[in-house]
Formats: C-alpha cells, sequence, structure tokens
C-alpha cells in the first residue's frame, strides 16, 4: 500500500479588520500554511459586528493582505444589501432608481458604488433619468473628497456625511423620494501600497465574487 501523506497541521487565526471596523476581530480562519491565508475574503454581518439590529440588512466583505504569529489583518472590499431586504422595500406603485458611480476616494480606493432609490410613487422614465443624473452627479462630487472608511460608513450609518439626506433633498425636486439605499459598494482596485502592522502590502485589483 502507498504511504498515506501526512497532512500539514491547521492553525487559527483571528482576522482583524484594518479599516471600517478598524482593529476589530472580524472572525477566525484556519490555514496549514499562513501564505494560504493572503486573498482569502471574509463575509460579515454589520449587525453582528456592531451590535445594532438595526443594520442587519447590510453585509460586507473583507481581504485578508497580511498576517503574523496568530492574527490575520483584513481590508474593506465590498458591501451589499441582503437580497430579502431589497425584495421588501421594492412595491407596486413606486418605481426603483439603480445609479452607478465610478470614483476613486481620497486614500486611493478605485471603486463601484450603486445606489439604490425608491420613489413613493411611480415615476416616467425621463423623472427616472433625472433622478439618476442628480445622484450620480452627488456621488460624483463626494466619493474623492472622502476615505474609503468616510464612505462606506456614511452610507450605513449616514455620517460624518449623510449620503441619503442629500440624495432625497436634491431628487426630491423631481419627485418625492422614499427610500435611498446603498445596494453595492464594491472595490475594484485597493491603494498601490497598504501600510499593516509595519509591513507595506503592494496591492493589485480585487477579483469580483
Amino acid at each position: 500500500m502507498p504511504r498515506r501523506v501526512k497532512k500539514a497541521p491547521k492553525n487559527i487565526y483571528e482576522v482583524i479588520a484594518t479599516n471600517i471596523f478598524k482593529n476589530r476581530v472580524l472572525g477566525e480562519t484556519w490555514a496549514s500554511k499562513p501564505e494560504a491565508l493572503i486573498g482569502r475574503k471574509i463575509e460579515i454581518s454589520v449587525a453582528d459586528t456592531t451590535g445594532n439590529f438595526t443594520h442587519e440588512n447590510y453585509k460586507m466583505w473583507f481581504k485578508i493582505i497580511s498576517y503574523d504569529e496568530s492574527k490575520a489583518y483584513a481590508t474593506f472590499v465590498k458591501e451589499a444589501l441582503r437580497a430579502d431586504y431589497v425584495r421588501s422595500i421594492i412595491r407596486r406603485r413606486t418605481s426603483r432608481v439603480d445609479v452607478f458611480t465610478r470614483g476613486e476616494t481620497s486614500d486611493g480606493h478605485l471603486i463601484h458604488y450603486f445606489n439604490l432609490i425608491v420613489t413613493e410613487r411611480r415615476v416616467r422614465k425621463s423623472k427616472e433619468q433625472a433622478i439618476r443624473r442628480i445622484a450620480n452627479q452627488i456621488m460624483t462630487d463626494l466619493i474623492p473628497k472622502l476615505t474609503i472608511d468616510e464612505l462606506v460608513i456614511s452610507a450605513i450609518f449616514s455620517e460624518p456625511y449623510d449620503i441619503r439626506r442629500t440624495i432625497i433633498r436634491e431628487a426630491g425636486r423631481i419627485t418625492r423620494i422614499q427610500l435611498v439605499e446603498p445596494l453595492k459598494i464594491e472595490v475594484i482596485k485597493l491603494p498601490a501600497k497598504i501600510s499593516e502592522g509595519g509591513k507595506i502590502v503592494e496591492s493589485i485589483a480585487v477579483s469580483s465574487g
């Protein structure tokens, strides 16, 4: 009989956030070699992290970029609304307006930002287009002024910048807006260099998924 190849023992690593929820433990992961941690993505519920059930509709993904003896360090790469929540807020006699904006944050994160806007009443295509132009211009102007932390925190917690209120106010000149939510925020490319724990991690494009 051929000899059985012994598998290397796996070690457990705490996954620590490097931004958004900086220095918070996001969870744990196993690896037989620490090098295997790099690029691994961790999905979290925002409500589980904040302890606030009102945040239960938001999910985030973090990507591991570095490690030490017992910890792995991960950076934010994606936020998305829960699919069941999205289905629940789209009702008859309302209009859904999806707004896509591409931009780069002040700290060098190239992102795709998707706003979901729901009107109180169904509107014509011309009004949808006007709402989309207004919201896209707001985000085009805003994204370069904020760090990735400030942008994501503003999207969900409405501070330091209240994105919802701004869009509702400006687009409300076209029609009454019922709801504005960050449908998805996705980091397409990380900054050229990311510093973590004294290490410099060369950054590359973030694969989808």
